[in-house]
């Protein structure tokens, strides 16, 4: 669990969830680009740039921050789901982590044994929580 624990009363709002869409725009030399935006009308405050998904090669795992909190499943499992003729990624089995807060970002560190959670608590206060990650997804020593 995260090394950090805090008690949080149910939002008194409902907030919409983020969603990436991706974009090909033209710049002013003619040249297209893609650009992430987001889209969604609560925000969640969060930047452009921010990121709520972390994916871990090491583990095998994609985590996401969500209005609830965190959600992660097995990339393998995603993979699956996701090839031509599965259920789709929908179908995942996703786990969730309550986390206290509500997720603005989050991020592994270099070696990907840490999860860093930058969130904001029921009363606006920033929270940033670490979880050791093998202990996260319950595989210690992989």
């Amino acid at each position: 669990g995260p090394r950090r624990a805090a008690a949080m009363a149910e939002p008194a709002v409902d907030i919409d969830f983020l969603r990436f869409v991706g974009r090909r725009t033209t710049d002013a030399e003619g040249e297209q680009k893609d650009a992430n935006v987001l889209v969604g009308a609560g925000l969640l405050g969060v930047r452009s740039d921010a990121s709520l998904l972390a994916i871990t090669n090491r583990f095998g795992a994609l985590i996401v921050g969500t209005a609830e909190g965190l959600r992660w499943a097995w990339l393998q499992e995603l993979r699956s789901h996701c090839a031509p003729g599965g259920a789709g990624g929908s179908a995942a089995s996703f786990t969730s982590v309550a986390c206290g807060c509500w997720p603005v970002g989050v991020a592994l560190n270099s070696d990907e044994t840490l999860l860093a959670v930058l969130g904001v608590a029921a009363g606006g206060a920033a929270q940033l929580l670490l979880f050791d990650l093998p202990a996260l997804l319950r595989c210690e020593g992989g």
